[in-house]
């Protein structure tokens, strides 16, 4: 019982729900921003287990080797080193080259495509690329704009510019995210002519409805926190 209740598993949710979002934030975990603790936990730890870490016999014994070498080679073990950082470099530079392709082809794939929904009362018409401001779990706004769509799941993709580089996927509408750069439908604006409905416009995929469970908890955590 004392070696389980070092295992992960069994830690992980007993950490706070501010540093489990600050987990799920810096590996950038693809969830609701609003997601309950017990949920974000199960999250966090299915992903951490997935990544998996020498152990700490394979590390010290790595390390000895590492001096035997630099004392016997004299300087192998730091050409090695300084061979595996340029490897290393190399393999970030080609990752980071990958994923901006990937980028681009999620970009020109969605590029023409227009989405339609209703946003404070209003119809609004937007594109990938459009900008936004997303309440964070910090309940602070912060700039992003909307990255690519994907049809299977019906969310969107975003991006925060405020420099942290946070990604996440969300359902739009949404009260937590609004876009702050579509175009008003039938509305005038300046005493201009109310512009028409793009009859090309894609109408964004819903989230799956509630189940019974889902909906009695959320009504026995209105009840406690009122």
């Amino acid at each position: 019982e004392m070696v389980r209740a070092q295992l992960p598993q069994d830690l992980l949710p007993l950490l706070d729900h501010t540093t489990l979002k600050k987990y799920r934030r810096q590996f950038r975990l693809d969830m609701p921003l609003q997601a309950p603790k017990d949920e974000l936990a199960g999250v966090v730890v299915s992903h951490f287990l997935e990544h998996k870490v020498p152990s700490e016999q394979l590390t010290v014994s790595k390390f000895i080797e590492m001096v035997r070498k630099r004392r016997e080679g004299g300087g192998t073990a730091i050409i090695n080193t300084l061979e595996t950082k340029k490897a290393m470099a190399r393999a970030l530079r080609e990752e980071d080259h990958d994923d901006e392709d990937d980028e681009d082809e999620d970009e020109e794939e969605v590029e023409e495509e227009v989405y339609t929904m209703e946003q404070d009362h209003a119809t609004i018409e937007f594109t990938i690329g459009a900008k936004v401001q997303v309440l964070y779990d910090d309940n602070e706004w912060y700039p992003g704009e909307v990255c690519s769509y994907t049809e299977t799941t019906g969310k969107f993709r975003f991006k925060l510019t405020d420099g942290s580089n946070t990604r996440f996927a969300e359902w739009l509408p949404n009260n937590d995210i609004k876009v702050v750069d579509g175009v008003l439908i039938g509305i005038s604006v300046d005493n201009r002519e109310p512009v028409k409905p793009n009859p090309n416009a894609l109408t964004p995929g819903r989230p799956p409805p509630k189940t019974a469970a889902e909906l009695e908890l959320e009504k026995e955590k209105a009840a406690a926190n009122a």
